[in-house]
C-alpha cells in the first residue's frame, strides 16, 4: 500500500531557521524569487517544494517586513490538487488557536495560481527533539498538553488533521518556555466543507506508522483517529521509539490488531502506571475504546506524568529503577551504539569454529552433559557472534577465522525462532579489539554472545568457544576443539551441525538449520574465503580473481558464484559489460542451490537496477528474506527498491530492520539517510549521515549524499564543504583546485559549471555515468542537455534511473513531457502529485 506523503506540507515552510534563510541563495532562478505578491508579500527564498507546489519564505512589506510563509499551488491542471489546496485554506481559516499555524491571507498569482500566506514559525520539529532514551517526563507532559489543546481546537471546528506526526509539530523556545504549533493541514478532513468533496481522495492518506487502524484500512475516521496518532507520538516521546516497528505493511496490520506488545514501562520504568494505561488506551484497535476528547486525554496524561511520578518516587527506593534495568538488561530507551561492533567480531570467531574442520578431543559427551545441565530452561532468540581472537602466524588463519564466523552467522540465521543475529559488517568493526563481549551484548540488545579464540599449536589450531547470557552473565555453553588446517573442509559440515545442534536446544525451539552447499575440496573453500575477505574490503579485482579460482577448483560450489555476482553488480564499470556477468553468476549459484538467500538477493539487485524488471525483482527479494530473515543486505536492497517505487513507509520499515541486524554498517546507515533525502526530510537525512560518519569518518559517498541535502536546502557553503571531500576521492588535485577557484569566483553555480567541464573531460578517457552529468545539467537548469544525457543513461541502462521519481535533483524536470516518457521507459509512472 502506498502512503500519501505531502511533500509541500507546512512543516517544510518552517524547518529552516531565520539565520539559515539569510545565508541561502537560490540554485536556479525561480521567477517568484524577488517578486512582490499583491503589492505586499516579497518572496525571499524557496523553502520546500513538491510535485504540485512550493513554499517560500516571504516578507510582509506592509507590516514592518514581518516574516511570513507563502504556499503556492503550481500544478493548477489537477482538480484534486486544487480541491486539496482549498480544503487546507478552509481548515486553517476556521481555527483560531496559538497552537495551530495561522493563516494570514490568501491570493492568486497573475497566472491564476492560488496561494496561502501563513504565520512564520521559527522553530524546530518535534522529531528533532526526540532522543533514543525518551524525553524528560516534565517536558513531555508540557508538550503533550499543548498538542492536545491545539488538536481539540481543530476538532471543535470540525477539522480532523489526519497526518499528525512529529514532523508536523513545531517547537519554539522563548525565555525558557516552549510553544508547540501544529502545521500541515494538507490532508485534513473538513466537516460540512463549503468545498465539494466528490473528488477528494479517500481517507487512507496519511503517514503509515501514525495512522489509526481505521484510517489505514480506509474505513471511516473520527476524533479518536487523531487521538490514536497522538498516542503513537506520546509513546515515542517517553520511550524514544514507536510502539510498532513492523518489517512489512502486512506485519503492521497484524501488530495493530494484536495491540502493543512492548509496554512503555518496559522501556521507561520510571513512567507512572496510569500514564502507561492512558497511552495504551489511546492505541486501542477499536475507536470506541479510545478517549473521545483530545484535550481531556492530553490533560489527564500530562497530569499523570508529573503528579503520579512524584507520588511513586516518594514510595520507591532510589536504587529500585536501576536494579530493574540491570536485571532486564534494558535501559530507558535504546543502548548506545558505541560497542555494537562486538557482535561482528564475535561472529567471526564463532563461524571459524563452525566452518573449520576440527578433530574432536573426546569432548562430545562433556558438551552434551553441560548443555543438558546448565541452561535447559533458557530460550534465547537473539545472538551476537564476535570475531575470535587469532593467535597464529599462519597467513591463512585470518581467512579461516573470518570464513568460519560468517558460516556460523548464516547457520544461526536460518533457525526460524532466531529473531536477530547481528550481521558481519557490524561485529567485524571490533575485530582485534580488547572489549568485553558481555557488555557489548547488552548494548546490542541480544540475549546471548558467543566469543572465543584460535591459538596455533604447531601445525594445529586450538579453538575455544563460549556462549554467555547477557541477562545474568551465566555460562550457557562452551567447547574446545583442535583443528588441523588440512581438515578445514573435511570436518566443516560435521562441526557446524554439531555446534548448531548443541546451541539450538537452548537458543531456539530445536529447529534444524537448513542444508547448505559445501565445496568438494579444501582448496576451493579456502579460495572462497579469500574472495569474500577481499570483497568485504571492496577490492573487487582480487575478490573476482579468488572467486574464479574457487569455481575452477570446484564448479559445483555455489557460494563463489554468488560472490562473483555481488562483485560485478557493484563495480564501477559500464553496466552492459558487468551486469550480464553478474546475472549469469547469480543464476548459476541458484541452479546449484536454490535455497541460497544470497543468490536470490543478488539476482534481484540485477533485475531491479539493470533490467528494470520490477515485479520479478520484488519476488526475488521477498524470497531471499523468506530464506534468511536475518540477511541485512536483502532488507537494505528491498528498502531501496521500495523507495524507488514510492513506497516510502515500507522502505523505512525495511531499512530499520536492516539497521537492527547491522547497526554499524556504513552502507545501511547511508541508505537510511537516503530514505529521508528522497522523502524530502533533509534535516533528518543530514543528522543520520552525520551519525553514520561517527562510525567511519570521511567516507566519500556519505559526503556526496550530504552535499545533495545541503544543496536542496539552499545551504551552498555547507554543500561545497562536503563536495570537496567527494571530489578529492575522484578528481586530481589540480581539478579540485580549479573547482575551488570557480566557487570563490562565481559561487555554487560556478562550482557546478566547473564540475560539469571536468566530468565531460573525464568521460572522454573512461566510463563516467551519463546520469551523473545529466544531474549537473538539471541543477543548472539546462533541460535539453539534461534530457540528452538521460537518454544516454537509458541506453547504458544505468541504475540511477530507477530513482527518477524519488530523487529531488530531478524536480525541476518533472513538468517536461520528456520526463514522463523516460519514466514509462524505465517502468515507472509519474508521481501522484506530479
Amino acid at each position: 500500500m502506498d502512503d500519501a506523503m505531502d511533500e509541500m506540507g507546512g512543516h517544510e515552510t518552517i524547518r529552516i531557521t531565520e539565520s539559515e534563510s539569510e545565508k541561502s541563495k537560490p540554485l536556479s532562478e525561480d521567477p517568484l524569487i524577488g517578486k512582490l505578491l499583491d503589492g505586499r508579500y516579497l518572496i525571499i527564498q524557496e523553502l520546500g517544494h513538491g510535485g504540485f507546489g512550493s513554499v517560500y519564505l516571504a516578507s510582509d512589506e506592509k507590516v514592518m517586513s514581518k516574516r511570513v510563509v507563502v504556499k503556492v499551488l503550481k500544478e493548477t491542471g489537477n482538480e484534486w490538487s486544487i480541491r486539496k489546496f482549498r480544503h487546507e485554506i478552509e481548515a486553517l481559516a476556521r481555527i483560531d488557536h496559538s497552537g495551530i499555524v495561522g493563516i494570514v491571507d490568501t491570493g492568486q498569482l497573475s497566472e491564476g495560481n492560488p496561494y496561502i500566506v501563513m504565520r512564520y514559525v521559527n522553530g524546530v520539529t518535534l522529531r528533532s527533539c526526540l532522543t533514543p532514551e525518551g524525553m524528560s517526563l516534565e517536558r513531555a507532559s508540557d508538550l503533550i498538553k499543548q498538542i492536545g489543546s491545539a488538536l481539540a481546537a481543530a476538532h471543535d471546528k470540525g477539522i480532523l488533521h489526519r497526518d499528525l506526526k512529529p514532523e508536523n509539530i513545531m517547537v519554539q523556545s522563548s525565555g525558557g518556555d516552549e510553544q508547540i504549533t501544529i502545521v500541515d493541514f494538507g490532508l485534513a478532513k473538513v466537516k460540512k466543507s463549503i468545498v465539494s468533496t466528490s473528488t477528494v481522495q479517500p481517507s487512507t492518506f496519511g503517514t503509515l506508522y501514525y495512522m489509526s487502524p481505521e484510517q489505514f484500512r480506509g474505513w471511516g475516521i473520527s476524533i479518536p483517529s487523531d487521538i490514536y496518532s497522538l498516542g503513537i507520538i506520546a509513546y515515542e516521546m517517553v520511550t524514544g521509539r514507536r510502539p510498532f516497528n513492523a518489517d512489512t505493511v502486512a506485519q503492521l496490520i497484524e501488530l495493530q490488531h494484536d495491540h502493543v506488545k512492548i509496554k512503555p514501562k518496559d522501556l521507561r520504568p520510571a513512567l507512572p502506571e496510569r500514564s502507561q494505561n492512558m497511552i495504551l488506551r489511546a492505541l486501542s484497535f477499536d475507536p470506541a475504546a479510545r478517549p473521545q476528547d483530545a484535550r481531556k486525554f492530553a490533560d489527564g496524561l500530562a497530569d499523570s506524568m508529573i503528579n503520579d511520578h512524584e507520588l511513586e518516587a516518594r514510595h520507591l527506593p532510589p536504587a529500585a529503577t536501576t536494579e530493574k534495568v540491570l536485571k532486564t538488561g534494558k535501559a530507558s530507551g535504546f543502548a548506545n551504539r558505541g560497542g555494537r561492533g562486538w557482535v561482528l567480531g564475535f561472529a567471526v570467531l564463532f563461524i571459524a569454529c563452525v566452518s573449520a574442520a576440527v578433530i574432536w578431543k573426546n569432548r562430545s559427551a562433556l558438551i552434551a552433559q553441560s548443555a543438558t545441565s546448565s541452561m535447559n530452561d533458557l530460550l534465547v532468540n537473539s545472538v551476537a557472534v564476535l570475531p575470535f581472537a587469532v593467535r597464529s602466524t599462519n597467513p591463512d588463519a585470518e581467512y579461516i577465522s573470518d570464513g568460519i564466523t560468517e558460516t556460523l552467522i548464516d547457520e544461526l540465521s536460518q533457525l526460524p525462532s532466531m529473531k536477530r543475529v547481528i550481521a558481519r559488517t557490524s561485529v567485524f568493526r571490533f575485530k582485534d579489539r580488547d572489549v568485553d563481549p558481555q557488555s557489548v551484548g547488552r548494548e546490542l540488545q541480544v540475549g546471548a554472545v558467543l566469543f572465543g579464540q584460535i591459538t596455533q599449536q604447531g601445525d594445529e589450531f586450538a579453538i575455544s568457544a563460549e556462549l554467555v547470557s547477557t541477562e545474568d552473565d551465566r555460562h550457557i555453553w562452551g567447547a574446545q576443539y583442535t583443528l588441523r588446517i588440512a581438515d578445514v573442509l573435511a570436518k566443516q559440515k560435521e562441526i557446524s551441525r554439531a555446534i548448531a545442534s548443541s546451541l539450538q536446544q537452548r537458543l531456539t525451539a530445536r529447529e534444524s538449520p537448513r542444508a547448505k552447499s559445501y565445496p568438494q575440496n579444501n582448496d576451493a573453500y579456502l579460495l572462497y574465503l579469500k574472495g569474500r575477505y577481499f570483497l568485504n574490503k571492496r577490492d573487487f579485482k582480487l575478490a573476482i580473481d579468488y572467486f574464479q579460482q574457487a569455481i575452477d577448483s570446484d564448479p559445483s560450489y555455489s557460494l563463489p558464484y554468488a560472490g562473483l555476482a555481488d562483485c560485478y553488480s557493484v563495480v564501477n564499470s559500464q553496466p552492459s559489460e558487468t551486469m550480464p556477468k553478474a546475472k549469469a553468476a547469480a543464476l548459476k549459484a541458484l541452479a546449484i542451490d536454490d535455497t541460497l538467500a544470497e543468490g536470490h538477493a543478488s539476482l534481484a539487485l540485477i533485475m531491479f537496477r539493470y533490467e528494470w524488471n520490477w515485479s520479478d525483482a520484488e519476488r526475488e527479494l521477498k524470497r531471499a528474506i523468506e530464506l534468511n530473515p536475518n540477511y541485512a543486505s536483502a532488507h537494505q536492497w528491498y528498502a531501496l527498491y521500495l523507495l524507488a517505487a514510492e513506497r516510502s513507509d515500507e522502505a523505512m520499515a525495511e531499512i530499520t530492520r536492516a539497521q537492527q541486524l547491522d547497526p554499524l554498517s556504513v552502507r545501511v546507515g547511508a541508505t537510511l539517510g537516503t530514505v529521508f533525502l528522497f522523502t524530502r526530510q533533509y534535516d533528518a537525512a543530514i543528522l543520520q549521515w552525520k551519525k553514520t560518519m561517527e562510525i567511519e569518518p570521511d567516507v566519500p559517498s556519505v559526503h556526496a549524499l550530504l552535499r545533495i541535502a545541503y544543496q536542496e536546502k539552499g545551504m551552498f557553503d555547507e554543500a561545497y564543504l562536503h563536495a570537496q571531500k567527494d571530489f578529492a576521492s575522484r578528481f586530481t588535485i589540480e581539478q579540485v583546485e580549479k573547482i575551488k577557484q570557480a566557487y570563490a569566483a562565481s559561487g555554487y553555480k560556478g562550482l557546478l559549471t566547473k564540475e560539469l567541464e571536468i566530468e565531460k573531460d573525464r568521460s572522454k578517457l573512461g566510463y563516467v555515468p551519463a546520469i551523473r552529468i545529466a544531474r549537473i545539467y538539471a541543477s543548472l537548469g539546462q533541460k535539453d542537455q539534461a534530457f540528452s544525457l538521460l537518454d544516454k543513461a537509458y541506453e547504458n541502462r544505468e541504475d540511477g534511473l530507477v530513482y527518477l521519481n524519488a530523487d529531488p535533483r530531478y524536480d525541476n524536470l518533472r513538468s517536461d513531457p520528456r520526463f514522463s516518457d523516460l519514466l514509462h521507459r524505465v517502468g515507472l509512472t509519474p508521481k501522484r502529485d506530479q
